[in-house]
């Protein structure tokens, strides 16, 4: 079965210091077996953080990066008190494309108590 999850920046910034499980999904995606896909947002947030994340993540043809157009910033102002996360929550919830939505996955999953999704947290990365 093909998954698609939601990396938030958080995510990216596990990912980027090579957490296993993070690696995991991204050697699956590699297989056919899920998609990867980052919030245009998200991946501002994680090169602030720290510097290269963008160019790793851009470097791999396996992340689909989603646009932050208008519709995701009406959509993130209205289900996020946080910047930070608001195109990680829009990307989760159901629509058109994505009936069911999509799992975000976070290493700060209290970051979205005050949003109508739950993220999953891949756990620690040693």
């Amino acid at each position: 079965m093909s998954t698609a999850v939601v990396l938030d920046h958080t995510a990216l910034l596990a990912l980027h210091k090579a957490h296993p499980v993070l690696l995991g999904l991204y050697v699956e995606a590699g297989r056919g077996q899920g998609s990867l896909h980052v919030p245009a947002l998200s991946l501002y947030v994680a090169e602030r953080e720290k510097r290269g994340v963008g160019a790793y993540v851009g470097a791999r043809e396996l992340f689909v990066i989603e646009p932050f157009d208008p519709d995701s910033a009406v959509a993130a102002g209205a289900v996020a008190a946080d910047w930070r996360i608001g195109h990680a929550v829009t990307m989760a919830l159901p629509s058109a494309a994505w009936p069911h939505g999509r799992p975000v996955l976070s290493l700060q999953p209290e970051l979205y108590d005050s949003t109508p999704i739950t993220p999953l947290d891949p756990g620690p990365s040693a």
